[in-house]
């Protein structure tokens, strides 16, 4: 108990003295209230810079990925109270994930909540190239962007399309049809930052849980984890049809038909004991290899280099 009031009350502090950063904001250029998006630009280099670190600053979730690397520790970052978009920045050191002739970041975005926010990301990838010289990039008008395979609604549910993206995103090579310009979102009046470059707090995977037992009920199949959990859940199918559509606990995903697909929760939560699982015409229960739930619990980052 005295432990985690030490955590609330240092977050308070830090959220009191966070500073803001010069930020660079970039947005999908038809932002709206629901929709997750895929940011990306891949910067060359003759050599392995000697180190570099990027400052990610977020009014919704991001994950980093450099070079399809996840830089991300955490369950979901940053951590937020519930419909919250303030600024928040956190820096990581990414010398250990760079390559010697181009790297590639990437990034997820998803809104906090539902809700328009034309200020999505703002990135700074800076540090020493093997000469030893300063450099520092922004994101800016050559990023590329494209819709995420997933989106929020107005409840907190999630929707998400196993087949709407066949390509890997991440990665050096990618292809680039239907990607788009990122557009350039104003700084003006932009709100106060909380700034985590040396600590802040967050969630973890604490661990995962299956189900003790299944049952039957109309066109529904309801599993009883035995205890209360929170967290995400994470469902594995096999044998589905393409388009068919499966409810998760209130969540919706779209089948890709390939042997094995998984829905994962992003940023919706389950906090309970038994999930509900139906889906449309086409759903049998022999499609469910296996459900997961990821109990998650608080966390604190005090190291610098994460």
């Amino acid at each position: 108990m005295r432990t985690r009031l030490f955590y609330i009350l240092l977050f308070y502090v830090l959220s009191a003295s966070a500073q803001e950063f010069g930020t660079h904001w970039i947005a999908y250029p038809a932002v709206d209230s629901t929709s997750q998006v895929w940011f990306r630009q891949t910067y060359i280099s003759n050599k392995r810079p000697v180190f570099a670190k990027i400052t990610i600053a977020t009014t919704g979730y991001c994950d980093l990925y450099v070079n399809e690397f996840n830089v991300n520790r955490d369950f979901l970052a940053p951590y937020r109270e519930s419909k919250n978009d303030q600024p928040v920045s956190i820096t990581y050191d990414v010398t250990r994930f760079l390559r010697t002739d181009s790297n590639t970041i990437a990034v997820w975005y998803s809104p906090s909540y539902p809700h328009i926010n034309e200020r999505q990301i703002s990135v700074c990838y800076y540090g020493k190239d093997w000469k030893g010289k300063n450099f520092a990039h922004f994101s800016d008008e050559d990023w590329l962007c494209h819709l995420a395979d997933r989106s929020i609604s107005a409840d907190g549910t999630e929707s998400q399309k196993g087949c709407s993206y066949p390509f890997y995103w991440k990665g050096n090579s990618f292809d680039p049809a239907c990607w788009q310009s990122v557009v350039n979102a104003s700084d003006n009046d932009s709100p106060h930052f909380v700034d985590y470059s040396t600590s802040y707090p967050a969630e973890k995977v604490n661990k995962i849980m299956v189900p003790k037992y299944f049952d039957v009920d109309g066109d529904s199949v309801y599993y009883e984890f035995g205890r209360g959990f929170y967290g995400t859940l994470r469902v594995t199918l096999r044998d589905c049809k393409i388009g068919e559509k499966i409810m998760i606990d209130g969540s919706e995903y779209t089948c890709n038909g390939k042997i094995d697909e998984q829905f994962y929760q992003k940023i919706s939560t389950y906090h309970g004991n038994r999930i509900r699982i139906y889906g449309d015409e086409k759903f049998r229960r022999a499609q469910i290899q296996k459900i997961e739930a990821i109990q998650t619990i608080p966390d604190y980052h005090t190291d610098f280099l994460r």
